[in-house]
């Protein structure tokens, strides 16, 4: 009987990636979260936090930094985080809820981004990948990821849906940005 690493190994072998099975799923959670949003100035609780993914990291005690944050609505901002070492984690975002409006108009600035209370001005988003250019692709399926080199075949910005081709394969996938050079695809 083959085993789920003894195919994915196979998998590596033929393709020319870099194969990493964790053994036991770890998820940031949001204590987790709110340790580093309190950090970072914003005093939340639990309930306030939501994780729209679940978030595999590396181990259990991750360090996490927040990047930056948004003002969506009046009740909503929109959080980018990532962990402190790159390897540990892809960077993700969360969403802070409160009811209450003076929560929002007492949070400090975040460094590289608009005041959150200034109107919403259509920004332009930094390209993070550019059409042509080498990226690693992250094929994700339950607990297992595959690292291959893929060729943009576009340009991308953070969280923009881009094709990507396999360098080895010539395969063309529909992949997600989420760091300069690196994409996230899921697998089926």
């Amino acid at each position: 009987m083959i085993r789920f690493r003894h195919l994915a190994l196979a998998v590596a072998l033929l393709t020319g990636t870099c194969v990493c099975v964790a053994s036991a799923p770890v998820v940031i959670g949001a204590d987790r979260v709110t340790k580093a949003l309190s950090e970072a100035g914003l005093k939340v609780d639990l309930s306030q936090v939501e994780l729209p993914v679940s978030v595999p990291a590396a181990d259990s005690n991750v360090l996490l930094r927040v990047q930056t944050w948004r003002k969506l609505d009046d009740k909503t901002i929109w959080v980018r985080l990532m962990c402190q070492r790159p390897k540990d984690c892809l960077p993700f975002f969360i969403l802070l809820h409160s009811s209450d409006r003076q929560f929002f108009m007492h949070l400090p600035e975040a460094s590289g981004s608009e005041p959150l209370g200034a109107p919403h001005r259509k920004l332009r988003e930094p390209l993070l990948v550019r059409a042509g250019s080498r990226a690693t692709l992250v094929l994700q399926r339950g607990m297992a990821r595959i690292t291959t080199p893929v060729t943009c075949l576009e340009n991308g910005s953070l969280g923009r849906r881009i094709r990507v081709k396999n360098v080895t394969t010539k395969q063309v996938y529909s992949a997600e940005v989420v760091d300069r050079g690196i994409l996230t695809a899921w697998l089926r």
